[in-house]
């Protein structure tokens, strides 16, 4: 039986991804004939990276802010600490309990997409794209410069997998997040009942958990990422744009928020534990998403919607503003660092997310404040 320590990191299956590309690029040229034919008014356009919470919306959840900068400390910790930094047990919850972020982050765009999207629905969509595809764009020419540096030959940067997923481990969450606002126009314009939206929504999670961690169930022997990554934003759109459409947050209280978190975390440490037992060659930690995280990150994602912070404070302006940014370029904070003084010290290795987070959080910041035009690239705005 394999070491709890080995984390798999499957092969895409490139042969079935043409096939993929095309309902990616059909979506595409969907959305774009929105874009084409709506004016979009750009004065006083937000030139801050993509947020969370869109400017349309007066009344945004400072509590949401701090969950966001939380949720992009947390990711910062899942890729810095390693099996030989803490010992096992501690590392088999790390890389468990981490997995929430990246749900919460779509559940929470989802939410608030609805509001408007139910006022001007070309719109909102034209605004995600422009500012999801200028990011896109700014991330994947950095972090093509960058694998160069780490020794990525040059022909292994250019693929169809790196055309959907981006250049870096990490990018394919704004291709997913692009591919799951077009999705979730086409569904919406197909104008839904309430039943055929929860439908849609529980069977394109369960295509993306039996695509992805729980592809050994189904026999297959490697799970496909490209699917499920460039998927697993659509269930938590949808269920975001679904809570927020039929008011759902009205009739579940903080306790009851508490109790599905609770439950979550039971669920993600549990889940994978027994599975590794059960199913040959199932890594325990290196799962996206399992049915524990779903649970979890919705529990949190009601957390930040029912928790009240009537306050706007520094963290939630890190949170409003450079989540994202930290998101996407503290792996070259941690790749240009020396880490050896550190790495399998249990004492110190700790200090290895907290580092990453604070000197990228200083250099954005200091970006944002001191080059301006440097901070429009890195967040993709200087392509508007």
């Amino acid at each position: 039986m394999a070491h709890i320590s080995s984390i798999r990191f499957p092969k895409n299956n490139i042969l079935s991804i043409p096939i993929f590309l095309q309902l990616y690029l059909l979506l595409a040229f969907k959305g774009f004939q929105v874009v084409k034919n709506i004016k979009v008014k750009t004065k006083n356009f937000v030139t801050a990276i993509p947020e969370v919470t869109p400017p349309e919306v007066k009344h945004r959840s400072f509590t949401v802010d701090n969950f966001r900068l939380l949720g992009a400390l947390t990711v910062i910790i899942l890729h810095t600490i390693h099996f030989e930094d803490v010992p096992q047990g501690i590392f088999f919850g790390i890389k468990n309990l981490t997995r929430w972020a990246v749900p919460f982050f779509f559940l929470v765009s989802g939410f608030y997409f609805e509001k408007a999207y139910s006022s001007e629905p070309g719109i909102a969509l034209t605004k995600r794209l422009k500012n999801l595809i200028g990011i896109f764009i700014s991330v994947n020419i950095i972090y093509f410069f960058f694998s160069l540096y780490e020794g990525t030959p040059l022909t292994a940067n250019f693929s169809i997998s790196t055309l959907i997923l981006g250049f870096y481990h990490h990018l394919w969450f704004i291709g997913a997040m692009i591919f799951g606002y077009l999705f979730m126009w086409f569904v919406l314009e197909q104008k839904p009942s309430a039943k055929a939206l929860l439908t849609i929504i529980v069977a394109s999670l369960l295509f993306v958990l039996f695509t992805g961690s729980y592809a050994r169930v189904l026999g297959l022997y490697e799970p496909n990422t490209a699917y499920s990554r460039t998927l697993i934003a659509i269930p938590f759109l949808l269920t975001g744009f679904f809570c927020a459409r039929y008011k759902l947050l009205n009739r579940i209280n903080l306790p009851v928020a508490f109790i599905i978190t609770i439950v979550g975390i039971f669920l993600q440490l549990a889940e994978p534990f027994v599975l590794y037992y059960t199913i040959k060659d199932f890594s325990p930690v290196g799962n996206d998403l399992l049915f524990g995280t779903v649970f979890f990150s919705i529990g949190m994602f009601l957390l930040a919607m029912k928790i009240n912070n009537p306050k706007d404070t520094l963290t939630t302006k890190f949170g409003r503003d450079y989540s994202l940014l930290l998101y996407l370029y503290h792996p070259l904070i941690m790749g240009l660092l020396p880490w050896a003084a550190l790495s399998g010290h249990y004492s110190f290795s700790w200090l290895k997310p907290l580092i990453v987070f604070a000197i990228c959080t200083f250099l954005i910041v200091f970006l944002d404040k001191k080059m301006p035009p440097v901070y429009r690239f890195i967040n993709g705005s200087s392509w508007k």
